[in-house]
């Protein structure tokens, strides 16, 4: 989830798995954490984002300055390509609640 945001190009265009938003209640790493406790939850993504506080959703523009005042929310929408966030929700649809022990 980190790295969808940190390259959120990828994630907004060419994945299509985040959304970008102007405001939130919580900093990005918040947003991160909660998002994953609430899919393990199986809330809905509109139940996340409004828990969230996520206000007036944006495009994606390739712009430092204009990226870093946004917040990252990576959607449960099937991603486009079969890359490593997708191989990482099925991973994490199977496994979820379970404790894997190494």
């Amino acid at each position: 989830m980190c790295n969808l945001i940190k390259h959120a190009g990828q994630g907004c265009v060419i994945t299509n798995v985040v959304d970008l938003y102007k405001t939130s209640k919580y900093n990005q790493n918040a947003i991160i954490n909660i998002t994953r406790k609430m899919r393990d939850e199986e809330r809905e993504d509109f139940e996340i984002i409004q828990f969230l506080g996520l206000r007036e959703k944006v495009h994606f523009k390739m712009d430092r300055n204009y990226l870093q005042k946004l917040y990252g929310f990576i959607t449960s929408r099937t991603s486009l390509k079969e890359d490593m966030y997708f191989k990482w929700l099925i991973y994490h649809k199977e496994h979820r609640g379970r404790i894997i022990n190494s």
